[in-house]
């Protein structure tokens, strides 16, 4: 498994802002950091999250519930999601607009991590 690391979210973060638009800089590090390792952690032994698409999901789910980020938060959640799952083999071409109600929805505590792990789930398969 290919995975997403902390410098790539903080580049795929600066190219979507000069290409769409916003403010750049970062509120918490921290927050981002914890955002980016969760998708990996484990216990005993056995994966928190075993799929790749679980990890997609928890890794775009963080970045956007973090909001830490300046502003994006939401667009580089997803394309980071995104992201994870094209370079370890997995087509995902969501409706544009579904993509960004969904996205929408995890940034307004509409849609919980689970849930949004379940969309993801039958997104891709």
């Amino acid at each position: 498994m290919i995975r997403v690391n902390y410098e790539e979210v903080l580049h795929i973060h600066d190219e979507l802002i000069r290409r769409f638009g916003g403010s750049f800089g970062l509120r918490s590090e921290s927050s981002l950091r914890a955002a980016v390792d969760q998708p990996y952690l484990s216990f005993e032994g056995k994966d928190l999250y075993p799929s790749i698409i679980d990890k997609a999901a928890c890794l775009g789910f963080g970045i956007i519930q973090s909001h830490a980020f300046v502003d994006g938060n939401k667009r580089t959640g997803g394309m980071c999601a995104m992201m994870l799952l094209s370079i370890n083999g997995i087509s995902f071409s969501p409706d544009d607009q579904e993509w960004r109600d969904v996205l929408l929805l995890v940034a307004s505590n509409k849609m919980n991590r689970d849930e949004f792990n379940k969309w993801l789930h039958a997104a891709v398969e």
